[in-house]
């Protein structure tokens, strides 16, 4: 199941129209709890071999970039979430800020592209950081939560008026403080990213649906200004707001009851994470991929994770 689940996400990037998105489309369709079948037919033809061959390539470069850069870092980032989740005294602050990869997959143009933000430990006042950074985390922490109940819209029990109506005014104020503090932390240094990611949560059991959360910014921003906006907000309003997203955000942050966990999301996305790129370099061998090796993945999508993820999910 490991090696399926690893060949899928390499899969979703090279060959899907629909991999993963950080922003939401302007019209797109009812959200979608199951995972949908690959088309080798649409996937690769004798028109866009020679693309996809590219573009896999520099994917995979950007994966070994990306794997060498966390192993890096991974230490680095373990010490100083240590320092901001039990508040050491330090007579100097120090805040990380990291590098973000990000992958844009559509049609056969596939971009890999690293911020400008630089990845080191600034000097800085003490006080300010300490507050402002506080203040992000725990407003961080509570756009978790409310947007969970807001994912749980879609779901059959749609909440009553006056609750829908209160989760989204919490929220839209959530992201007011979020937007105001990320931009007093980066005016401290202009050449800083403006949206900054709260490593504080590093350990958290939140983790991977932060990561989520920071991705769907955009798309939060969107459905606030969608129910807001409703003339009658009523749970139809909500539940017809939030059908306009992505299906991949109103699943990204569904916990386990007790709210604790992220769902079955946390294992599916670091077991890729944790070997993709020797897999990958296993499977090209030095060279570009064959016709045949990609009818191969698309099969090992479709008979093996399609049917395992949809279990796990439903």
């Amino acid at each position: 199941m490991k090696k399926i689940v690893i060949t899928t996400i390499f899969l979703s990037l090279v060959i899907s129209v629909n991999a993963q998105k950080k922003k939401v489309a302007s019209k797109p369709a009812a959200s979608k709890t199951n995972v949908e079948k690959v088309s080798a037919a649409k996937g690769i033809n004798e028109n866009n071999y020679g693309a996809v061959i590219k573009y896999t390539n520099e994917i995979v470069s950007c994966l070994n970039n990306q794997h060498k850069e966390i192993n890096d870092r991974d230490e680095y980032y373990r010490r100083w979430s240590d320092y901001f989740l039990d508040n050491k005294a330090n007579s100097k602050n120090r805040v990380i800020y990291s590098p973000y990869i990000a992958y844009d997959l559509t049609k056969n143009n596939a971009r890999c592209t690293k911020s400008s933000a630089p990845n080191f430990m600034e000097e800085t006042d003490s006080t300010f950081y300490n507050e402002n950074y506080s203040l992000l985390v725990g407003t961080f922490q509570k756009m978790a939560l409310v947007w969970n109940d807001m994912a749980s819209f879609s779901k059959p029990n749609i909440p009553n008026t006056d609750y829908g109506k209160k989760k989204c005014e919490e929220l839209r104020d959530l992201l007011a403080t979020y937007y105001e503090t990320s931009e007093k932390l980066s005016l401290r240094n202009k050449e800083l990213q403006k949206e900054l990611f709260p490593y504080s949560v590093a350990k958290s059991p939140y983790k991977t649906a932060y990561i989520y959360l920071r991705n769907d910014m955009d798309a939060i921003t969107d459905f606030v200004t969608i129910c807001s906006n409703a003339n009658n907000l009523k749970a139809d309003s909500i539940k017809n707001a939030l059908a306009e997203l992505d299906a991949s955000v109103t699943e990204h942050l569904l916990y386990a009851n007790e709210h604790e966990t992220p769902s079955n999301y946390k294992s599916f996305y670091d077991m890729a994470n944790n070997s993709i790129v020797l897999r990958i370099k296993a499977k090209l061998n030095g060279k570009g991929l064959e016709v045949k090796d990609i009818e191969q993945l698309i099969n090992n999508y479709n008979d093996g994770v399609v049917p395992a993820y949809n279990r796990a999910m439903n």
